[in-house]
């Protein structure tokens, strides 16, 4: 024999709660016998609960009502996360330093070709001073095969090569092709 506590809800009851289902016994119906089941008393749930590893009152919830198989899972979730946005930053603050050099480096050219191309004028413009007003005013002195200016922004050396400095490979002979090879 056994005691029916009638508080499940099973087809064909009336879903109340408390209300025994349709051809069942009621809550409190025993049958008497000798191996009849008797009301588990507290300390007989609270050895139950502890030989399925939970305890009193839990029902299979840890600690803060998760789960005993989820506990931790959103701690590991925002590590996760944390470590996914760490990975993100680097990426950033890297491509952002590269662009810093890189932009660093096209601005160093930019000021280097441009002072060049003054250094380069300078010098013309003086040359040709220094043909026009000989003697004491002469700025860049007669056989200077280079010139160096200070700007600013920079130091810039410009190298006079005359026109008959340069070989014609056209015109020139085949000995001082010879030797010019030689010399490379």
């Amino acid at each position: 024999m056994r005691i029916n506590s009638g508080f499940t809800r099973r087809r064909g009851g009336s879903g109340v709660a408390g209300e025994p289902a349709v051809g069942q016994a009621g809550p409190r119906e025993r049958t008497a016998g000798p191996g009849a089941a008797l009301p588990k008393t507290a300390l007989a749930k609270a050895v139950e609960h502890a030989a399925h590893g939970r305890r009193s009152g839990n029902h299979g919830f840890g600690r803060g009502g998760c789960p005993v198989g989820r506990r931790g899972s959103a701690l590991l979730a925002v590590l996760w996360l944390s470590a996914a946005l760490a990975a993100i930053a680097f990426s950033l603050s890297s491509t952002v330093k590269s662009e810093t050099g890189r932009t660093s480096t096209s601005v160093d050219g930019l000021r280097a070709y441009y002072l060049a191309q003054g250094a380069v004028q300078r010098a013309a413009l003086e040359l040709l001073w220094s043909a026009n007003a000989p003697g004491p005013l002469m700025r860049i002195p007669r056989g200077a095969t280079e010139v160096s200016y200070v700007f600013p922004s920079g130091n810039a050396r410009v190298e006079i090569i005359p026109e008959t400095a340069r070989l014609n490979v056209n015109t020139s002979p085949v000995a001082d092709l010879y030797r010019l090879m030689l010399a490379l």
